[in-house]
């Protein structure tokens, strides 16, 4: 995905999986993709091994998710999920050309 920066936590076999996931959109972007992100996140915190699975999407064109999961088979799960297909189709359709990366 142009857009998106997405990094798991690589657990120790059988952990927990954390997953941190960051897109800008395209200006104007954020007011058209907040309704499917909610239903997005719904969905995704009623899979089973979903821990926690917060998304925000913000005025000035970010959308951040932060996916606890119980294990690396129920992300992996969550990725093939086609309500999570779908939504990173329509993200990839908002998101801004991706630009250097900065690392502090």
């Amino acid at each position: 995905m142009s857009g998106m920066r997405q990094r798991g936590v690589k657990p120790e076999a059988g952990g927990q999986v954390l997953v941190l996931g960051v897109v800008r959109l395209e200006p104007g972007a954020a007011h058209r993709l907040r309704g499917a992100a909610e239903t997005f996140a719904l969905l995704s915190r009623a899979e089973r091994g979903c821990l926690d699975f917060d998304l925000h999407v913000s005025e000035a064109g970010v959308v951040a998710t932060i996916e606890w999961w119980r294990d690396a088979r129920a992300a992996a799960a969550h990725q093939r999920a086609g309500h999570t297909r779908l939504f990173l189709a329509l993200l990839e359709g908002f998101a801004a050309p991706r630009g250097p990366t900065h690392r502090g």
